[in-house]
């Protein structure tokens, strides 16, 4: 008989969540609902069909660099949601090691009260400070053997290309990495460029903030810009978090683009 099909625990998340606690939530757009909701239904794909599976022997294991306060808020409508560590912390099958790590202690502080008074069984291990000062700290807390869920969310272009290097050489690790481009990057096209914006300055931009090799960068950028297929790939976007469409957007008012 065909097993019977596992039900979206997001209604229930939220409604864990949606009673104010007096504790800090972050407050974001309208497309944060979107982008949990999918990531949720990821965690709960993937622990349901790989925790306990004999590949995995030494389990599962979910990285937050960026684990903001538990809960997210909706600035336009005030919805209350749960954060990629509370996702993590009531997947249904789980987890070994929650590893969260946060910058601003007032943030830390009420995810892991959240943590404690929600997911009271849950494993999980906080690191205060800069995710890319402390990722010796958190690679060295995975098992040998562990497949790894990575959650990469940060406000702006806060990671480090090294940083991203040695998670992703701890083992197998599945990373979801989101560029917030439109916040940080689209800024600073004002802050540094006052004339011709081209796709080789935004490369340079972007590795000098996180230290992305800029090939690579340029690469990408000239791909997106062209509308074209890679040699090497099928084609590169990032969707609502697109680099060179923000840019091209915010070149207006400093110039012509140029994609030679």
């Amino acid at each position: 008989m065909a097993s019977r099909r596992r039900r979206d625990q997001w209604p229930k998340l939220c409604a864990m969540v949606e009673q104010d606690d007096g504790l800090p939530v972050q407050v974001y757009g309208q497309w944060t609902e979107e982008k949990l909701h999918f990531w949720n239904r990821y965690v709960e794909i993937t622990t349901a069909a790989m925790v306990g599976h004999p590949a995995w022997a030494a389990g599962l294991v979910y990285v937050d660099l960026f684990a903001g306060p538990g809960v997210c808020a909706i600035k336009e409508s005030g919805r209350r949601l749960p954060g990629s560590p509370l996702i993590a912390a009531c997947a249904p099958k789980p987890f070994r090691e929650i590893l969260l790590c946060e910058l601003s202690d007032e943030s830390m502080h009420a995810c892991e009260e959240r943590i404690r008074r929600l997911a009271p069984e849950c494993s999980a291990t906080f690191f205060r400070g800069d995710c890319n000062e402390r990722i010796g700290d958190i690679v060295r807390r995975i098992p040998n053997g562990a497949l790894t869920l990575a959650f990469i969310d940060p406000q702006g272009l806060d990671f480090s290309f090294d940083t991203i290097r040695r998670l992703a050489q701890r083992g197998r690790v599945d990373l979801l990495i989101l560029i917030a481009d439109a916040v940080d990057f689209a800024r600073n096209v004002d802050t540094i460029y006052y004339g011709s914006l081209t796709l080789s300055s935004i490369a340079f931009s972007v590795q000098i903030q996180t230290g992305v090799p800029g090939g690579v960068l340029w690469e990408i950028l000239r791909v997106l810009g062209r509308g074209a297929s890679s040699p090497t790939s099928t084609r590169i976007g990032f969707g609502n978090w697109d680099i060179f469409n923000s840019a091209r957007r915010r070149s207006r008012r400093v110039g012509a683009l140029s994609t030679d």
